[in-house]
C-alpha cells in the first residue's frame, strides 16, 4: 500500500491521523514553485555528492 495523498487543505487532525498511522503522507501543495526550487538547490550538493546504486536491486539512480 502506498502513502495516501492530501492537500494543504485537509484538516491537521486528518494529515496527523494519516502520519501516525501510516507513517507518512504526501501533501499534494505544501511548496510553492518558488521554495520547491529553493530547496532543490539547498539539496543539490548532497545529492550529487552521494553515491548511487550499482545494480537493478538498489537501483542506479537511487
Amino acid at each position: 500500500m502506498g502513502l495516501e495523498h492530501k492537500t494543504v487543505e485537509d484538516s491537521e487532525d486528518e494529515l496527523l491521523e494519516i502520519l501516525d498511522r501510516d507513517g507518512g503522507v504526501i501533501i499534494e501543495g505544501i511548496l510553492n514553485d518558488e521554495d520547491l526550487d529553493e530547496v532543490r538547490s539547498d539539496l543539490s550538493p548532497y545529492v550529487d555528492a552521494s553515491p548511487t546504486g550499482e545494480n537493478l536491486f538498489w537501483g542506479f539512480e537511487t
